[in-house]
């Protein structure tokens, strides 16, 4: 409201206008968390990481959002689809956000349900910046192993467990001849723990 003075000037008009900008924007997977009609802040929905960009929404004096710029990425276990190839070989997906190289750490456990004494008990190193990996581990016959591995960054573990099964060695070629001399001793002796074919 504005009053004509005695001096024949209007008086001063005191009020002050903001842009009205309408409903919040929606950012894909986000919710809004603070809203006051000019600003609004919004985050990333359970299940997703704020990955790049502003968080925060402007009205700006056109009426206009000038909206936030924020990407929300569904979360992953940064260890994925892991599994044993012929029983020698771990194979798994890495979940990154970035193209840094990562470090695993392979821990691995052997036991045997016929040999109460035996544990076979080692650990890798692994750093790769790869999506896709690969460590073959010297696994010995007729074992049950437990293998874990732990992604540094997050420090994040996966789990798998694998039998491995006793190989059978091809059949042996053999050449006989007779000496005449006396018999002679062949001794063999397989090594306690490794089940390694003897040829």
């Amino acid at each position: 409201m504005s009053t004509c003075l005695l001096s024949g000037e209007w008086g001063e008009v005191s009020i002050k206008c903001k842009a009205k900008c309408g409903p919040a924007p929606v950012l894909d997977h986000s919710e809004v968390v603070w809203h006051n009609r000019s600003v609004v802040v919004h985050r990333c929905e359970e299940g997703y990481h704020s990955w790049k960009g502003s968080n925060v929404s402007e009205c700006e004096s056109s009426g206009e959002w000038r909206s936030a710029t924020l990407t929300c990425i569904e979360i992953k276990p940064p260890i994925n689809h892991l599994r044993v190839l012929n029983e020698k070989c771990v194979q798994w997906r890495a979940e990154k956000y970035e193209e840094d190289t990562e470090t695993y750490k392979v821990t691995y456990t052997g036991s045997r349900d016929y040999q109460r004494s035996f544990q076979d008990k080692r650990k890798r190193f692994l750093s790769s910046k790869a999506d896709e990996l690969q460590l073959c581990l010297n696994l010995l016959p007729v074992t049950n192993y437990s293998i874990s591995i732990t992604a540094a960054s997050s420090r994040f573990t996966a789990s798998i467990t694998t039998n491995t099964s006793l190989t059978v060695p091809p059949a042996l070629a053999v050449d006989y001849k007779e000496f005449e001399t006396p018999v002679p001793t062949l001794k063999l002796r397989r090594s306690p723990n490794t089940l390694d074919p003897i040829r």
